[in-house]
């Protein structure tokens, strides 16, 4: 299976796993890993679809209201593009999971929506 999966012959997959393992017990202490290394993967193992559903339609939400309200705007640009790195850091790492990573993304996300939403207000009037 796993010949199938990654294209490595099963023997020497097995073999890799044996040096890796020993090597991040004996010089890190670490028997597993803990996280998914991937955002998205891991809200699906914590939260369930139904939860995933929701970020995501989170994310869908925050792109139609900057495709409709602020594409001209400079400052939803800047805006919605450090959004769009949150995204792709998110893809290979889990930035809500680490405190210190987790609270400039979170207030770059409030920031976004903050005032994608004020852009929202304005045109209504």
């Amino acid at each position: 299976l796993a010949e199938k999966l990654s294209g490595i012959p099963a023997e020497e997959y097995r073999e890799g796993e044996k040096i890796r393992k020993l090597f991040l017990e004996k010089h890190l202490d670490v028997k597993h890993w803990a996280q998914t290394h991937n955002e998205f993967l891991q809200a699906f193992f914590e939260l369930g679809a139904v939860g995933l559903i929701f970020v995501f339609g989170y994310i869908v939400s925050t792109f139609k209201r900057f495709w409709q309200h602020g594409r001209d705007n400079v400052v939803a640009i800047a805006l919605v593009s450090s959004f769009v790195g949150i995204i792709v850091v998110s893809i290979g790492h889990f930035p809500f999971q680490v405190a210190r990573l987790a609270a400039p993304f979170l207030a770059i996300m409030a920031f976004t929506d903050y005032y994608l939403k004020e852009l929202e207000r304005k045109e209504s009037w």
